[in-house]
C-alpha cells in the first residue's frame, strides 16, 4: 500500500489557503498524527476547519506509534513530537513493506527522516507533484506559491524562485 504521512506546517499552510486538498493528488492513503490534529485544532483557524473537514472525509489519523522514544533519540531534540510521529510512523510501515513518503517543511526534521532513508517532500514538493502530475496547470501551481506567500509563509526565496522555474517549465 501506498501512504502519505504529513505533518503540522504543510497542513496548516494548505489549510490556510483553502488547498489541504492537495494532498489527495499524491494517490496515496493520507495520514496525520494524532498531535498534529490536537496542534491545528487549537485555535478556531481555517486551516483547523480544513482538518476537521478531511479527517472527516479522507484524511486518516494516527495515534501513538511504538518506536517514537526510539526515533525522538536517533534523529535529536531539535525535532517536534508531531514530526517524531511523522517519522516513526513511516519507518514502521516503511518495515512492513509499504511505499512511504511523509511531507515534513522543518529542516532538521527533513534531515532525520533522510537520514532513515525515508523518503521526503515539502509543502512546495506538493505544488511541484500536483503540477508535473498535471492536477494543476502551472500558472495554478504558481498562484498556489503566491498564495503561501501572501499568508507569510517562510519559505526560503532562493527556493520559491527554483519551485516557480521548475514548475513554469
Amino acid at each position: 500500500m501506498k501512504y502519505l504521512i504529513v505533518n503540522a506546517s504543510p497542513v496548516i499552510l494548505l489549510g490556510k489557503i483553502g488547498r489541504l486538498d492537495m494532498l489527495k493528488m499524491f494517490d496515496r492513503k493520507a495520514m496525520v498524527p494524532l498531535r498534529v490534529v490536537r496542534e491545528v485544532n487549537r485555535k478556531n483557524t481555517p486551516e483547523a476547519l480544513a482538518l476537521k473537514t478531511a479527517t472527516s472525509n479522507w484524511l486518516e489519523v494516527f495515534d501513538d506509534v511504538a518506536n517514537a522514544s526510539i526515533i525522538s533519540s536517533i534523529i535529536g531534540e531539535d525535532v517536534s513530537r508531531g514530526e517524531v510521529d511523522v517519522i516513526a510512523k513511516a519507518q514502521q510501515l516503511i518495515h512492513d513493506g509499504h511505499d512511504v513518503v511523509v511531507v515534513l517543511d522543518d529542516l532538521p526534521a527533513r534531515q532525520g527522516a533522510e537520514a532513515l532513508s525515508i523518503p521526503v517532500t515539502g509543502t512546495l514538493g506538493v505544488v511541484i507533484h500536483g503540477v508535473r502530475s498535471g492536477f494543476l496547470t502551472s500558472a495554478q501551481g504558481i498562484e498556489i506559491v503566491n498564495s503561501l506567500l501572501s499568508i507569510g509563509a517562510r519559505l526560503d526565496p532562493l527556493l520559491v524562485r527554483k519551485v516557480i522555474e521548475l514548475i513554469s517549465l
